[in-house]
């Protein structure tokens, strides 16, 4: 029998607000009898909350970051609180008579992202409150606000029935991908507002999960920020999905709907645990201990609930042990990417063993004995550095930046500056030039409609890249673009239409309706930023692993990039995709067949525009 703790924490009926400290030592509530309460886990389950009271209005939403804690109101207050004496610390918003329906503290505790009936979505510093920077995209209010695990997006959801995805490292945010056909339309007024339409994100950062309006579990891939897979929920839950939560270390998904709390296995979509609830209960928040195996929830009329060791003894618990993480790893309930699966960074030399049957769980329902599977996933085998297509090292002074079916660039080293030299297959089509480098370019790509040129960063100077189109007596000129400080070009690719006739003899009026094709940058940080030949930015993508290379075509770019780590037996584990030029969508998507101890020396693309790859075998 499960063993569940009650308390009827608030007193007048309206959602609950839940939060846990960071240590897991605390536990936040706020309800609509406007006291937010914090109860001590550690003096026991016994233990009396205290009680704050200093809202005028319902609590809608708290967060706490080390050694602090924050409320969200219907006042349209955002109170900051220090964790050790629970003393007002001060006021960070107030104002507007706007209810506040969502808080969200970012994972490293700097700022506060703020949603509320409110269009615009503020995010605000807290060291600094005065600095703000407000989210315009919502047609409607903002009912909920969550972080990615690394703070590098944030996604809003709102009362039009969408979840935007905003990039947030950029001084000014850029709104990603407006995400629509998931979450329902609700107004305040409405019976299901109060549900948790959170983007719920895997610790590991590929994908989250949503609640959708066809009671469905809707998983959504940070790739391609479309609906990747869903939960066979349709054999389990038979009405609204009021809240989810995904345990610490990823591997369990727990909802709640009239049908009960359900705890799921992600790898295998299955159901693991329940507990049944009273059908007349709205469950409005849930969420894991981040230390303790411990499933917290509270409804509509201010109950809190704690499931105390939801997942038994006999399985791996839903927090990370910090204290086991570079020693062998209990059998588990998932057998997927290994970063993918717990959610971490792995160390290069970390070696588990599984053992699962679906991971060693015994499913619900299953009249079949419990199987275990055994895997062995490593980290051991080096992975290869990201590579431009066509460049060679210098040697003599001289190199090439690029080589390719169009042309060559080549590049000789004069101590102060570099002098490159661009010559072309067919010389009564595009014009040669060479020009004086003074910012030492290291790679390039020859494009159908210009050549883009790029460095990494090198002491105080940022990242740069530049686009030279063919037609430069057009309006077509040339331009050039730093990147934000820590963020490098790793690989670049020029596309475009390929061109009828010579750029020599043809009117400006003539090139420039054919435009100057497009530029794609690879980078660091796993973005593939995607430019016009004009020189702006019309589309960012988050690759969701480390970019290997990339080359550019007429229609699409062909992108190889590693899925999570290297395995022992020496796959490097790559993938490929194609991606639309102009729909920046997923044509193709794939494992790239490299064989064991490979590596991937070249990509490039014919003249019928296939795609080709080159293999060598891996230097130990």
């Amino acid at each position: 029998m499960a063993n569940i703790l009650f308390n009827a924490a608030h007193q007048s009926p309206g959602p609950i607000a839940i939060a846990f400290s960071p240590d897991g030592q605390a536990l936040y509530t706020g309800g609509g009898d406007c006291v937010a309460r914090v109860w001590k886990l550690s003096e026991g389950n016994d233990a009396e909350a205290a009680a704050i009271i200093d809202a005028d209005e319902p609590l809608w939403s708290i967060a706490a970051i080390d050694q602090a804690w924050i409320t969200a109101s219907a006042d349209s207050s955002v109170r900051l609180y220090n964790g050790s004496d629970n003393q007002l610390q001060s006021l960070i918003l107030s104002g507007n008579a706007i209810p506040i329906r969502s808080i969200a503290a970012d994972p490293t505790g700097q700022r506060v992202a703020i949603g509320s009936d409110e269009l615009d979505v503020k995010v605000l510093d807290l060291k600094d409150p005065t600095k703000i920077q407000t989210l315009v995209g919502h047609k409607n209010g903002v009912r909920k606000v969550t972080w990615h695990p690394s703070s590098s997006y944030l996604t809003t959801s709102g009362q039009d029935g969408r979840i935007i995805v905003w990039d947030m490292s950029p001084e000014n945010p850029v709104l990603v991908k407006s995400i629509e056909g998931i979450i329902p339309f609700q107004d305040p007024e409405s019976s299901g507002f109060s549900n948790d339409c959170s983007a719920c994100w895997h610790p590991s950062g590929k994908y989250f999960f949503s609640a959708s309006k066809t009671h469905e579990i809707v998983v959504v891939s940070r790739d391609t920020w479309t609906k990747s897979s869903s939960f066979p929920s349709a054999d389990e839950i038979s009405s609204d999905i009021t809240a989810l939560a995904v345990s610490p270390n990823g591997l369990y998904l727990a909802s709640a709907s009239k049908d009960g709390i359900l705890i799921w296995s992600i790898q295998i979509k299955r159901v693991l645990f329940r507990h049944q609830i009273d059908s007349q209960s709205h469950v409005n928040q849930l969420i894991f201990s981040p230390t303790q195996n411990l499933l917290v929830w509270g409804d509509t009329e201010g109950n809190l609930y704690r499931w105390i060791d939801p997942i038994p003894p006999t399985q791996p618990p839903p927090h990370v042990d910090k204290s086991t993480k570079s020693a062998r790893r209990e059998k588990t309930p998932v057998m997927g990417d290994m970063e993918e699966d717990l959610g971490e960074d792995v160390d290069e030399d970390w070696i588990i063993d599984d053992m699962a049957g679906a991971g060693g769980v015994t499913i619900e329902g299953s009249k079949e004995k419990e199987r275990s599977y055994a895997r062995e996933i490593v980290a051991v085998a080096k992975a290869q550095s990201a590579f431009q297509p066509g460049s060679t090292p210098m040697k003599d002074r001289k190199g090439y930046l690029a080589y390719n079916r169009l042309g060559v660039v080549e590049v000789t080293d004069q101590d102060s500056h570099q002098i490159i030299n661009v010559e072309f297959h067919d010389r009564s089509t595009y014009p040669s030039y060479h020009f004086t480098d003074y910012n030492r370019f290291n790679m390039a790509s020859i494009g159908d409609r210009g050549i883009a040129y790029a460095r990494p960063s090198e002491k105080s100077e940022l990242s740069q890249v530049l686009y030279k189109p063919y037609a430069t007596w057009g309006s077509s000129t040339e331009w050039s673009i730093t990147l934000p400080a820590g963020e490098d070009v790793i690989a670049i690719a020029a596309g475009g239409v390929t061109t009828r006739r010579s750029y020599k003899n043809r009117s400006s009026e003539e090139i420039d309706s054919d435009g100057a094709g497009t530029v794609v940058i690879a980078t660091s940080t796993s973005y593939l930023r995607f430019f016009t030949g004009s020189g702006i930015q019309i589309y960012v993508w988050a690759m969701g692993g480390d970019i290997v290379s990339l080359v550019a075509g007429n229609e699409w770019v062909f992108v190889v990039y590693r899925e999570g780590g290297t395995s022992l037996d020496g796959c490097q584990n790559l993938r490929y995709s194609l991606i639309s030029l102009d729909r920046f969508e997923v044509v193709q998507d794939g494992q790239l067949p490299l064989p064991k101890n490979k590596t991937l020396k070249w990509i490039g693309i014919s003249e019928e525009g296939v795609s080709w790859a080159t293999v060598t075998r891996q230097r130990n």
